[in-house]
């Protein structure tokens, strides 16, 4: 035999499937790991145990998604932004900073795209939305007052309706009697549901008197009947938004009288009772609207009417109750002389007992229509619920009644010819193309008169002034923007010497006005009087307004403000929806590339982008300058596919590369774009998830459309085009059949992309493209994690998690915690949700009382580290507690110091090393069988551990007769020596769990102490040879 040492002293390419585990041709086989488990895995080679994850506090609804987004607050600093539904809350240091209120309900659909001090929000679903970081948090409509608007045909054209879900609870409901109203937000159809007031309770007459036939004397009762149950009625009918309806619920009805007489009275069978003991009939309940006449009613009971239901025997039970019996399923009676349930003896032979609404059960007896609605409980009120079923199909023009649809304008609103306005359409914007005719004001003086003004002449273009008559006159042109402010544009004045014809044009649409006055003449010879006549023309034009719609009147009338101006009472030549609304949905995404705001991605055009004018972020409009589009406009790309994919990630950088569901696309950014030099171009056809990608250095990481393919992308010289690799090759067990829900990329200490997968754990890909380095690994914890983030906090990258855990009250909560990846062996916590405080010590053997509340029914350690002690805390770690916290848990006696007090999860690290090939092909390991015989380890500031030999057989490390390499001694307090954690060189012999030798020699490691655990290097020395092949590591070759 022969003995031989494999030495592994790389572990850069990380965690490999078991697909390629035998490829040991491959050259990253030789630093691959069969199994990273909660492990980091080092650019320089070694592979150590991941830091553990510090609890920070509980996220707001443990029931509903939430999401973290960071924002940069300066170079080397970072807020937290925890989203979820309905709230933003900041977190700073730590610490919660404020909570904002907001209108997004599905945090997950959310963009988030930083400008400065402002993240623009885009959802699809809302406007867009602005956060704007000042001395407080603030979150408003991003306004847009020059959106992009569609050309007229496509307005409202080809539109699918806004789709509602049907409401699992009640949007008004109300079980006491009395006078409501409801007012729907949304006109569609309702489902309502009505009881009418139940009848009144019954009466009694208690009677003593000798019978008339029989001989005792005894005492008879009579008793009335309770009134009928009030009618139940459902109806599905349409209610109008904005219309107050109003709702009557019923009251249940008065109850029968009660007496005792002391009248004789024979009983006869057929006896009928007296109404007064008869319970009153209840009030209807009721639902009007007055403007649509809805009308309706849910009769109340009434008086019963019924036939006198007969006992079988005299003098007994008149009237019958029913119930149903939980045990034995029989139908009893209820006996109100004896004040007992007694078996019905009517042999009735089916009977069913069904609850049919609010406080009511339907006894349905085969042939006994009598008994079809029966009160559960004495005189019930009625009820009213109204149910929200779906919104209203609106009416969605054909494009011809588009075309010959014609506006009138007034001051406040705008109405059509055709039905073309739809709720969905309120708050959008309309493009009005009006062209104004030549409009004059004229004005006329004599002499000597005080100064006059005209009326004022909208201008879109270019104006005219003339004058006429011989005069000593003052004339002014005054200018205003808005018809209300006024200031001097021109004068003119003349000594009875001149008139005056001038013409001019405006860069902007204005209002302008003539002041004149004239002052007597200066020639006094002559004999006429002044005279002066003023003409101002606003010559013809085109003019383009813009309104927004404030209040949806009718299909075909609308209220409007006007965000440019409209000309009232003039004609509207054309007019054209803004891209974005209720109707057409808004913008998915957006970013920013050569000084523009960029959108795309809505419901109606999902593979849209839409640029705004250079440097001029919320201004989509469209300039023209002699006929000819500026290079500064606006402007609108559409992708051309064929498959109807969606837009799902904008990734700016020196071009601007476009991911959609099926395809990659760049659009160049060699020169600066315009709307006639901007191309989009595909370069693959693969697709992407909606799983954030992350540009690192010039690549571009993303996920594919699968959810479980990493790729990158990039340019390529060879092929001039962009193209990239799949990542997860060697990885694949990590990645494939999962979905990558979440990712986050930290710089710093390494180069890290962390995703989150849908089964709550964290897949890490270390990525140093320009080295070849490409090392997989996975992390878990007591629990799932749902979402990740990287924040900059003090120039250190820190991840951000949510993870759903178990409390102690067996609770299922979310909780947002965070990794310190820049944490070294020294300083770093191995524990995971963990919490800190501190503890002086002043007696000896004293112990602290132990209590996690945030933490769950698993296993925990609580461990304490000694203040600063020649700056090696780590070194001097001890765990004070191990096991499952309960109340009143105390730690093991402390001695007199001072200690940070660390409490958290314990969590296991699983290294699993490959088997490794001879470099020399006349050495090869390949089919022949050999033992290991030990193994040396090289490692770096650990403690700890276990040898993994196989699934069941552990050993731990041996470390008391290894030579302290980092310190001259242990630390020593009084009694025992503290764990000790230093550089540590490793020789342990295997064990022979079996006898005779193998064809495999994976070993691995395995630790969940609260210590740090860095792996250099492995060596194994085996014997080659032959023998049986029954051991302990692997089976081997049968033979």
């Amino acid at each position: 035999m022969q003995n031989v040492f494999i030495t592994q002293n790389s572990f850069t390419t990380g965690e490999i499937s078991p697909e390629v585990a035998e490829r040991t041709d491959l050259e990253k086989y030789k630093s691959a790991l069969l199994q990273a488990e909660n492990a980091v895995v080092s650019p320089y080679g070694s592979v150590s145990r991941r830091t553990g994850s510090k609890y920070i506090g509980a996220i707001k609804y443990a029931d509903k998604e939430a999401v973290l987004v960071p924002f940069m607050d300066s170079s080397d600093r970072s807020y937290l932004l925890e989203v979820g539904y309905k709230y933003i809350r900041v977190w700073k240091d730590e610490t919660m900073e404020q909570e904002i209120d907001t209108p997004f309900e599905y945090p997950k659909e959310l963009n988030f795209t930083q400008s400065g001090d402002t993240a623009f929000i885009c959802s699809g679903r809302y406007p867009v939305y602005e956060l704007l970081h000042g001395r407080y948090w603030e979150l408003r409509k991003f306004d847009i007052p020059k959106p992009y608007f569609d050309d007229i045909i496509s307005a409202i054209e080809n539109v699918s309706d806004v789709n509602y879900t049907e409401s699992d609870t009640p949007v008004f409901s109300q079980t006491k009697a009395g006078d409501y109203t409801f007012t729907p937000t949304v006109s569609g159809l309702y489902k309502i549901v009505l009881f009418g007031g139940a009848g009144g309770k019954k009466g009694t007459i208690e009677h003593y008197a000798g019978s008339t036939k029989h001989d005792e004397a005894i005492y008879h009762y009579e008793y009335g009947v309770a009134g009928n149950e009030g009618q139940k009625k459902i109806v599905t009918v349409k209610l109008k938004a904005k219309t107050t309806y109003s709702i009557h619920v019923g009251k249940g009805g008065e109850d029968g009288d009660k007496h005792k007489k002391g009248i004789a009275r024979g009983w006869e069978e057929g006896d009928v009772y007296n109404s007064f003991l008869n319970g009153g009939p209840g009030e209807d309940t009721t639902v009007k609207g007055n403007s649509d006449g809805v009308n309706i009613v849910a009769k109340g009971g009434a008086t019963f009417t019924g036939s006198k239901f007969e006992s079988p025997r005299k003098n007994k039970l008149i009237k019958e109750f029913y119930k149903q019996d939980p045990t034995i399923s029989m139908l009893y009676r209820q006996n109100f002389v004896t004040n007992k349930y007694e078996k019905d003896y009517f042999g009735i032979p089916e009977f069913n007992i069904a609850k049919v609404g609010f406080g009511f059960l339907k006894i349905e007896v085969n042939g006994w229509s009598d008994f079809d609605n029966v009160a559960l409980f004495g005189n019930p009120t009625g009820a009213c619920f109204i149910y929200f079923l779906a919104a209203e199909k609106e009416e969605t023009p054909h494009p011809d009644s588009i075309e010959d649809t014609s506006l009138q304008i007034t001051d406040s609103k705008i109405t059509s010819s055709n039905s073309i306005f739809v709720q969905a359409l309120k708050n959008t914007k309309i493009k009005i193309v009006q062209t104004q005719q030549s409009k004059s004001v004229e004005m006329t003086l004599g002499e000597n008169e005080e100064e006059q003004t005209s009326g004022a002449v909208y201008v879109g273009e270019k104006w005219k002034i003339s004058t006429s008559g011989i005069h000593n006159s003052r004339i002014v042109i005054e200018r205003s923007l808005n018809g209300q402010q006024w200031h001097e544009y021109r004068k003119y004045i003349s000594k009875d010497d001149q008139n005056f014809m001038e013409s001019g044009s405006e860069k902007e649409k204005c209002y302008l006005r003539v002041k004149a006055k004239t002052q007597g003449k200066i020639n006094t010879e002559r004999k006429d009087s002044d005279n002066l006549s003023v003409v101002l023309s606003a010559l013809p034009f085109e003019n383009e307004g813009i309104i927004e719609i404030t209040d949806i009147v009718s299909p075909k009338e609308i209220k409007y403000t006007a965000i440019e101006p409209v000309i009232p009472n003039v004609p509207v030549d054309a007019f054209a929806f803004s891209s974005w609304n209720d109707r057409n949905g808004y913008p998915k995404l957006s970013c920013f590339f050569q000084d523009r705001l960029v959108f795309a991605g809505t419901k109606k055009e999902p593979y849209s982008l839409w640029f705004s004018r250079t440097g001029d972020y919320n201004n989509f409009s469209v300039e023209k300058a002699e006929g000819t589009v500026t290079e500064d406009s606006a402007i609108k790309l559409d992708l051309i596919v064929r498959n109807l994919y969606e837009i799902r990630h904008l990734v700016p950088s020196n071009d601007l590369i476009v991911l959609t569901s099926g395809n990659e696309w760049i659009i160049s950014g060699d020169t600066a774009i315009t709307p006639t030099k901007c191309t989009p171009k595909v370069q693959t056809m693969r697709g992407a998830s909606n799983c954030k990608p992350w540009h690192i250095g010039n690549r571009l990481i993303y996920v594919q459309r699968d959810g479980g393919t990493i790729r990158d992308f990039g340019y390529s010289y060879d092929s001039d085009n962009y193209n990239g690799d799949e990542l997860n090759l060697f990885a694949s067990h990590l990645t494939k059949r999962h979905q990558m829900v979440s990712s986050a990329y930290c710089q710093n200490p390494y180069s890290t992309l962390y995703f989150v997968r849908e089964d709550g754990e964290i897949i890490c890909l270390m990525l140093i493209k320009e080295q070849n380095v490409c090392a997989w690994t996975h992390w878990n914890t007591h629990g799932k994690y749902l979402d990740c983030c990287s924040v900059l906090e003090n120039g250190k990258d820190y991840l951000y998690v949510i993870v759903e855990r178990t409390n102690r009250e067996a609770q299922i909560v979310r909780y947002l915690e965070k990794f310190d990846l820049s944490a070294t062996n020294d300083t770093g916590v191995y524990l995971d949700c963990w919490t800190t405080t501190f503890a002086t010590i002043m007696q000896e053997n004293q112990s602290i009382q132990i209590d996690a509340p945030q933490l769950n029914g698993e296993r925990f350690y609580t461990i304490a580290k000694p203040w600063e002690k020649g700056g090696l805390r780590q070194r001097n770690t001890e765990v004070i507690f191990d096991g499952w916290i309960d109340k009143n848990k105390t730690s093991k006696p402390l001695h007199k110091d001072t200690y940070d007090i660390y409490t958290g999860l314990k969590f296991y690290t699983h290294i699993t090393f490959p088997c490794l090939e001879m470099a020399s092909p006349d050495l090869s390991l390949r089919g022949r069988t050999y033992k290991l015989n030990q193994i040396y380890l090289s490692l770096y500031q650990s403690y700890g551990g276990e040898l993994m030999i196989n699934q069941n057989k552990y050993e731990k490390f041996r470390y008391n007769d290894i030579q302290y390499t980092y310190l001259d001694s242990p630390q020593i307090y009084g009694v025992g020596i503290f764990p000790y954690v230093a550089d540590w060189d490793i020789v342990q012999t295997v064990p022979q769990l079996d006898k005779g030798i193998s064809s495999k020699n994976v070993l691995g490691i395995r630790t969940d102490t609260p210590y740090p655990f860095t792996v250099k290097s492995i060596t194994k020395e085996i014997t080659v040879g032959g023998g049986m092949v029954r051991t302990y590591n692997g089976g081997g070759i049968k033979g």
